[in-house]
């Protein structure tokens, strides 16, 4: 099954990666990956990251 995955770095999601793979087994163990597979919304980049808890950034300009 297909999992999305967000990398957390300094409190902010840095890029989303989908695989069917172990993410353990695919990244040095120092990267830090979070399964946001059932979030809905769906964590973007730019996004902060509190805990478990994602939200967008409010300097950030929203686009389309």
């Amino acid at each position: 099954m297909m999992r999305t995955y967000v990398r957390i770095w300094n409190g902010r999601v840095v890029e989303l990666f989908e695989t069917d793979l172990d993410i353990t087994k695919l990244f040095h163990p120092d990267l830090v990956w979070k399964d946001v597979t059932e979030m809905e919304p769906l964590p973007l980049e730019g996004w902060l990251v509190v805990g478990d808890t994602f939200a967008p950034d409010p300097e950030l300009p929203i686009s389309d």
